[in-house]
């Protein structure tokens, strides 16, 4: 079965991706604690940070549409929390936009700043994933002394993510197959509370059988790659200029 991977477009070679993980890493990571530390209520004076992410994802030729596929898929619960802050926050204020002054809540405000820091830190993240390898991440993570358990079970997720998937499937189309006498949504209800428990007993039973297979061959929880990571130039002149860049807009702007 073919399965669609955060870091599809992590093979492709641009300057972007030459650079080195930890770099990007440590980048996007001061990105977003500037950006949400920002005032829950700047809204448009946001949007110049998004000059960052967008420019890695341009550069990096990641197509516009699969970032914003992905930010999709993990937006609903940030926007129903997002929307409950103009019903908690219902003071009015004067705002000014294209030279006009409107009177909105403020709780529309918030509301507003978190969709935005939503958007631009999965931006830098999905410019992060999609410009590095999975195992070169791991690696740097592992260099930034990130602890081994935490990286390990990062791995863990990503390389058998898809088996799980694969189950979910495989078990969904043959209960369909037998279409297990369904009855109503009360007959649907039970028959997929069948399957959570016999996916989750074959989950165990695949994860025992996977980690005595993994010791077996030697793993000890060390990511190990071919080659080693060496910074370049170019690395530290990304890592200064997007540093002075962020700390800019936030001194400017925020």
């Amino acid at each position: 079965m073919h399965h669609a991977y955060i870091d599809k477009y992590a093979h492709l070679d641009s300057p972007v991706h030459r650079l080195d993980s930890r770099v990007k890493t440590i980048v996007v990571l001061i990105f977003s604690v500037v950006v949400v530390s920002a005032g829950k209520y700047k809204v448009v004076e946001l949007v110049p940070f998004a000059i960052l992410p967008f420019s890695m994802i341009l550069v990096g030729g990641i197509p516009v549409r699969f970032v914003l596929r992905q930010t999709l898929w993990v937006s609903p619960f940030v926007v129903f929390v997002a929307l409950l802050n103009p019903v908690f926050d219902a003071e009015k204020v004067r705002v000014t936009l294209g030279g006009g002054e409107f009177l909105v809540r403020r709780g529309w405000l918030s509301c507003g700043s978190i969709v935005v820091k939503f958007t631009l830190t999965v931006s830098a993240l999905m410019a992060l994933m999609s410009t590095s390898k999975f195992s070169d991440l791991l690696r740097g993570l592992e260099s930034l002394r990130v602890p081994k358990v935490f990286i390990m079970q990062l791995s863990l997720v990503y390389r058998y993510l898809f088996v799980l998937v694969d189950e979910v499937m495989r078990m969904t189309r043959a209960a369909e197959g037998r279409a297990l006498s369904l009855r109503g949504r009360l007959g649907v209800a039970r028959a997929y509370v069948s399957i959570i428990g016999t996916l989750l007993v074959r989950t165990l039973d695949r994860a025992e059988r996977v980690h005595k297979a993994m010791v077996g061959r030697g793993f000890d929880g060390t990511v190990r790659t071919l080659t080693a990571p060496r910074l370049a130039v170019a690395d530290f002149v990304f890592l200064g200029g997007a540093v002075a860049f962020v700390l800019v807009v936030r001194l400017a702007f925020v």
